[in-house]
């Protein structure tokens, strides 16, 4: 009888669903269906099915060219300026600057920065510089 049931479950086990993992440094979607439990107290069998579905994303990979690029252009004279400014403040504002454009703009980098971005940042250094004159006084 015990061999019986072991070539049922075995045989249940081919029929239900597997989950394959298919693709490289993109979106893996899983769908799991199933959970077997045969209950042999009573005699009946009792199936419990339980289902799952797993959705993870997964950013893709910068190219190294794209960082690269993004890291050879040559810094326009606006962000010279800024980056100037930037080196006159104490090292705890300096980090507080970095951390505002990594909140703010995405980016802890002047060069990746332009227009608008520059302006509020150059707006915000000026700020600190003013708070810190404030403070000496």
């Amino acid at each position: 009888m015990g061999e019986l049931s072991n070539k049922l479950l075995a045989w249940l086990a081919r029929l239900l669903p597997k989950q394959t993992v298919h693709g490289d440094d993109a979106v893996q979607v899983g769908h799991l269906k199933g959970d077997l439990h045969l209950d042999r107290s009573t005699n009946s069998s009792a199936l419990h099915v339980t289902h799952v579905t797993q959705h993870i994303y997964v950013p893709a990979p910068v190219s190294a060219c794209d960082q690269t690029a993004a890291n050879d252009s040559p810094m326009t004279p606006e962000q010279r300026e800024v980056l100037a400014l930037m080196r006159q403040l104490r090292p705890r504002a300096y980090n507080q600057v970095v951390s505002f454009m990594r909140r703010e703009l995405g980016t802890g980098l002047v060069r990746q920065l332009h227009g608008q971005q520059l302006y509020r940042v150059r707006r915000y250094v000026e700020t600190i510089q003013r708070n810190q004159e404030e403070e000496r006084a």
